[in-house]
Order: structure tokens, then sequence, then C-alpha cells
């Protein structure tokens, strides 16, 4: 018999407009949007020998990485459950306090989400989404600056590394704030851990942060965006756990279930642009296209994929449905770490007067819609239903958006019909 957590939410985190599934830690946890009535929550069940607080350091922990990874505040308003998975209900009628409902579906957004196992990496993610949360600005502060404290043990250090970093932060803000205490500070690390860290965390000897004397708050602002610019810098570079910016940067992901398949061996001698044989590759499992968001069409649903030819660190990748009706081409550029395709020519059908060669066409059309309106196309593995690789957004210039999609929309329209028609004709 299971029984159900509920974790009631609030913030300004973007979250999802409808319940979704999302997999953490092998454990299932439900996001359920805020309505009028009930506040937004995350939802899970845990059987024994499992216990409420286990479940509960789970939730916990998929929180604290997505404040991560999203930027944005988080908090807990409650938790509650039982036998029936009941809702959190508002104390009273909305005050802007809740978290904002995204204008895409959650589920689709989450790309990437870290689970580190080190302890004290977790710690931090903790201490980060904790401090995000805070609405007082001088434990806002030490928030930040726990997490320099999870690297380093006592102060002297910290104000060392502190100054070894310091030139190496990348937030812009953070730099003007720098580059301004420089003119005046002989040593901004031990400044910030003395009139920052201490100052607050310290209330009998100066010098000390007085919630009351507005200059001691207008300091603090100031310097704030140092101090989370640092706690960051501990994540990212010393405990490696890379920020959305990095992962967007890098886009390794669009690549990801590839370079697996084709092993590094392989891999390295086509990035290097070494001769290479497509006989030589392994084989690529079957696969499935699709526009994310879009329900999976029939047309490149576990279609044959073959490797045709390598040029210039590229593989040129032709997938054909298993009736030969329907083709299209990859280019997995390995060099650039690109998943490329052509959502205008990249696409064939071939019309044998059926009925399915017009449904094929008019789900053509339907993906050159959707990657019009800035879609994303995924790459599956059809045998493990597994993500193999997708594109960025498609980002489309010097065309008339609207009237592009009006005209696929008309294409649609217009494969459908003769769909219905080539059956009518079959049945007579």
């Amino acid at each position: 018999m299971s029984d159900w957590l509920v974790v009631g939410l609030e913030g300004r985190l973007f979250w999802t407009t409808k319940e979704t599934k999302i997999q953490f830690r092998g454990r299932e946890l439900l996001l359920r949007p805020p309505t009028d009535s009930f506040e937004a929550d995350i939802v899970t069940t845990y059987s024994p020998p499992g216990t409420h607080d286990e479940a509960l350091v789970i939730v916990r922990q998929f929180l604290s990485s997505l404040a991560w990874v999203r930027g944005g505040t988080v908090r807990e308003i409650g938790t509650t459950g039982g036998s029936h998975p009941i809702h959190i209900g508002k104390a009273s009628a909305h005050t802007g306090q809740g978290l904002q409902s995204a204008l895409v579906d959650f589920e689709v957004r989450l790309d990437y989400l870290p689970d580190p196992t080190d302890p004290r990496t977790r710690l931090a993610l903790a201490f980060y989404r904790e401090a995000l949360g805070l609405n007082n600005l001088s434990y806002k502060f030490l928030g930040f600056f726990k997490i320099i404290n999870v690297l380093h043990k006592n102060g002297s250090s910290q104000v060392s590394w502190i100054n070894q970093v310091i030139d190496s932060l990348y937030d812009h803000t953070a730099k003007e704030r720098i580059e301004q205490l420089k003119t005046t500070e002989i040593n901004v690390g031990q400044y910030l851990y003395q009139s920052g860290r201490c100052a607050v965390a310290h209330a009998f000897a100066e010098p000390l942060v007085d919630p009351e004397n507005p200059e001691d708050s207008k300091r603090l602002q100031r310097d704030l965006p140092v101090v989370k610019a640092l706690a960051q810098y501990v994540i990212e570079k010393e405990f490696g756990v890379k920020s959305e910016q990095t992962i967007w940067r890098e886009h390794l992901y669009q690549l990801e279930g590839f370079r697996g398949a084709l092993g590094q061996e392989i891999l390295g001698r086509i990035k290097k642009e070494e001769n290479v044989e497509v006989q030589e590759i392994p084989a690529l499992p079957r696969l499935s296209l699709m526009v994310r968001g879009l329900e999976h069409l029939n047309i490149f649903k576990g279609v044959d994929a073959e490797i045709i030819g390598i040029s210039e660190g590229c593989l040129f990748v032709d997938c054909h449905s298993t009736d030969k009706l329907a083709h299209c081409r990859l280019c997995l550029n390995l060099k650039e770490e690109l998943l490329e395709f052509d959502p205008i020519e990249g696409m064939g059908i071939l019309d044998d007067g059926t009925s399915r060669s017009a449904k094929y066409g008019a789900d053509r059309a339907r993906i050159k819609k959707q990657l019009c309106l800035n879609g994303v196309l995924e790459v599956w593995n059809a045998e493990t239903d597994m993500l193999f690789g997708r594109t960025d957004p498609f980002m489309f210039t010097n065309i008339d958006i609207s009237a592009s999609v009006q005209n696929l929309d008309r294409e649609i329209g217009l494969y459908e019909q003769m769909a219905k028609d080539r059956e009518g004709q079959t049945s007579q």
C-alpha cells in the first residue's frame, strides 16, 4: 500500500501549465499547476520500507537542481499527503506570490537537470536554492557565502580563494562592482569576508550590518551580485555542475545519443577528419523523428537509418520509412556538435497514388509548420525509446511566418482531402 507525499510550492519559477510527470532518481514526480483554489505542488508516492522523509529529500533535491538550472525562486509552503494526493489550498485570494505559469509546457523545456551524488555538491545546490528564496538581503548574502564555506573551511582560505578567482567571474554586474571595490579596497576577498559575511553573522564587534541602517543595506545590495557569482563559480567550476548557459553554449545535447552509438574511437577520428570508411561505422538503430510538442506522426516513426557519407567531420544519414514512401536526411556535424536538418528541402515523399502517401504529405506539412513556429526536431532511438539528439529551436529569417503557416495549413488540408478521396476510390 503506497502513501502519498504532496509538497506545496510558491516562488518565481516558470512552472507547468498542466499535470506533468518527471523521472528523477528513479522516482516518478508529478508536477501540478496552480489553480484559483490550489497551490502548485509536487506529488510522489512511497511504500515501506521507504519513508515520508526519504521521499521528501528526493523532492527537495529535485527542486534544488531545478533552481540551479532555471535560476528562479521556488519555496516550500507546506507538505501533506496520506492515502490520497490531496491539494494544498490557497489561504486567500491570489497575492502574486504563487508560481508563475509557463508559456510553454514545462516538460518540453526541461532538457538538462543535473543530479550530482557528491554530498558537498548536493549541499551547495541546497544552499543555492535556499539563498535564492530568501527575502531578507542580509541572510541572502550569507546564504550565498555559505556555498564558499562548503568548499573552504576557515576564513583565511575563503579570502585566499576569493582573491584567486575574483577576476574569472563572468557576471556583468558582479564584474562592475569588483572594479569599483578595487579602487577602495586593497584586499577584495578580505573586504567581502569581513564586511559582508562576518558583519552579517556577528553582532558583538565591528563591522556589523545594522538592519535599520540604510547605508549597510545599500552596500550589501551592491555586493550581493559578487557573492552570488562566487557561489555560482563554486558550483560550476569547483564542483563541476554545469549551468544551463554552459549547456547551451556547448550544445552537446544535440548529438548525445549518437556519440554513444558511434563510439569514442570512431568519433575522435571523424572529428579529426581522418580517413574513415562508412563500413567501419557501427550501424545505427531504427530512429523516430518528431517535433517536440507535436503528437508522434507516422511519417518518420521507426525509420531505417543509413549512413551514406562522411565529409569534413560530418556524417550524413538517410532515413527511410519501412514502406520507402517517406525519407529525410540528417547531418550529424560531429566537429561542431550540431544536429543539422533542412526543414524545407530535407524531407521527401514518393507519391504512389495511395492514401498513405497523401497522409505522409500532410504529416510533412505539419512538421514544416511546427518548425516554422520555432519548433525543435527530436530524434529518438525507436528500439529503446530514448532521446538520441535534438536541434535548437528553428529560427527562420527573411520569410513571412504568418503567410507561411497559412500556406502550410492549406497544404495539410489538401493532402487530407486527397487521402480521403483515395480511400474512397479504394473502397469502390
